[in-house]
């Protein structure tokens, strides 16, 4: 389950990434708006990258801690 939920979401970002809608510049002013466009598109695909890996990381941690500590649902609501 989890092999398939990773794969999904990578598909997902790859998607998201390639989908990206090509520009061409025809004047300085275009290009500069096109290089503001660019930066923000990466501030985009770093940030969904970034959250990816956290929530992986996340679950594991949670798995790892209730393997050693017991389920105890109380806590898991408390802290997330």
């Amino acid at each position: 389950m989890q092999i398939t939920s990773v794969i999904t979401v990578t598909v997902g970002v790859v998607l998201a990434t390639l989908s990206r809608p090509k520009a061409t510049p025809t004047s300085s002013e275009s290009t500069a708006q096109t290089s503001e466009d660019m930066q923000k598109y990466l501030i985009g695909v770093t940030m969904l990258a970034t959250s990816l890996f956290l929530t992986a990381f996340l679950g594991m941690l949670q798995e790892k801690t209730y393997k050693k500590y017991g389920p105890c649902w109380k806590e898991g609501v408390f802290y997330t």
